[in-house]
């Protein structure tokens, strides 16, 4: 089998399948819809959405003959800019699928090239579904609090409150890393393009280098050069600007408060998670919502917790469900007062906290949808005799919101993340 027949076979056969699957069952492609009024500027630069944060009435009756009538041509609000970021997730053939190739055996090459691209579609909608639950933007984790351990070695052990903890284990060995200052987004001196070398354990990690850097505990740990320039996930859209850079979408949130979402995350200090908590944070955020809180993702550990709490209640009928979402999330919805509220949990969400969110209001903007990534025409590469065929699911988009006091935040919860299973399972690895 020669290349052209290769790329036929990937082409006609296993790529549509693929980029079909990532997008029935990614979060980002299932739960939200794309925007269709969002601009963009010529250069692909970013996305220009209007804002809506009040509830569509004004505080009085206009009175024509003494207000401002609005200028001709011009809009009567103001706009958000969402960046345009390109999110790639790559994948390459093995020395298998070669050998068959070159021994003419089409049924073992076929066979190779599907078992790489179902790891590579689980891989790219793992990393989606990551971005979209995930931290500020580009932050892969945080140091831990334990600094710098001696040599080159760097504390991942997460804090009680940690919503940026991350394993050992999605930092692989090779990647290049930055340390990054969360209070001014700078890059720490001696912390920048570093490479990951070993995984002591799951909270430990060896980077080339750091011991003479000036890392310090809860630094950011980003991929280098990324920091700022991946996704924006709900961690940065649901916040005031505390814990993520107070300009969002090109709009300082800490001078527009009406930009910011609630959070309610009780001084840091950890409370339990009752029927009265949830139901008093519901009906706060309803209240200054100008849309429906309809949906809400969280950490398995509290969805788990959740069920249990509210089972024998009628007024909740939690019931588990998979009919709006044909990915097979598990999810579970119940009454609020309002209207059904619907909530999701992951594995790798931040933990001890709920996402609420009006789901109309949060929305994917594709400038390219998701796909094979096809430049030169043919969507794969050729590079040696090892990994003769390689490629990339690709987006070139981002995630945004239009009313980001819409959305809120239920932090503190004192839900054990493992489940008393004595092992972090923060995150999926």
């Amino acid at each position: 089998m020669n290349f052209a027949q290769m790329q036929n076979l990937l082409n006609e056969n296993l790529a549509p399948a693929a980029v079909s699957l990532v997008r029935r069952q990614s979060l980002a492609y299932t739960a939200y819809l794309e925007n269709p009024s969002a601009r963009y500027d010529a250069g692909g630069k970013y996305f220009r959405v209007p804002i809506h944060t009040s509830r569509g009435y004004a505080a009085q009756f206009l009175n024509l003959e003494t207000d401002t009538i609005p200028v001709e041509d011009e809009p009567t609000y103001t706009e958000f800019q969402v960046d345009v970021v390109d999110l790639a997730s790559p994948f390459a053939l093995t020395t298998r699928a070669l050998y068959a190739s070159e021994a003419g055996d089409d049924v073992s090459f076929a066979s190779a090239a599907r078992e790489t691209f179902e790891n590579a579609t689980e891989s790219a909608k793992l990393r989606l579904d990551k971005a979209v639950l995930g931290t500020v933007r580009g932050v892969l984790g945080t140091v831990g609090a334990g600094g710098l351990l001696g040599g080159n070695d760097v504390d991942l052990t997460p804090a009680a409150l940690d919503y940026q903890s991350i394993g050992a284990w999605d930092l692989p060995v090779g990647l290049r890393v930055d340390f990054i200052n969360p209070a001014n987004g700078a890059v720490r001196a001696g912390g920048a393009n570093l490479p990951v070398t070993a995984h002591v354990n799951r909270n430990r990690i060896t980077v080339q280098g750091v011991g003479g850097a000036a890392v310090v505990a809860n630094d950011w740990i980003v991929q280098t050069g990324t920091y700022n320039q991946s996704m924006t996930g709900l961690r940065a859209i649901i916040d005031d600007g505390t814990n993520s850079p107070a300009t969002f979408q090109n709009v300082d949130r800490t001078v527009t408060t009406i930009t910011q979402g609630y959070l309610d995350t009780n001084g840091g200090v950890v409370r339990p998670l009752t029927e009265d908590l949830l139901m008093d944070h519901v009906a706060r955020q309803s209240m200054r919502s100008p849309g429906d809180l309809d949906f809400a993702t969280t950490h398995t550990s509290i969805a788990a917790h959740l069920s249990k709490l509210l089972k024998d209640d009628r007024r909740f009928m939690p019931k588990m469900g998979g009919t709006l979402y044909p990915a097979g999330f598990g999810h579970f919805e119940f009454f609020t007062g309002s209207r059904e509220l619907q909530f999701l949990g992951f594995d790798f969400h931040p933990a001890r906290t709920i996402y609420f969110q009006s789901k109309a209001n949060i929305f994917r903007l594709d400038l390219v949808p998701f796909r094979i990534a096809d430049e030169d025409g043919s969507g794969f590469r050729r590079t040696g005799r090892t990994d003769p065929l390689w490629g990339y699911f690709k987006w070139i988009g981002n995630m945004g919101t239009n009313a980001p006091n819409s959305h809120s935040e239920l932090g503190a919860l004192d839900i054990d993340p493992d489940m008393g299973g004595g092992v972090n399972f923060l995150t999926s690895w």
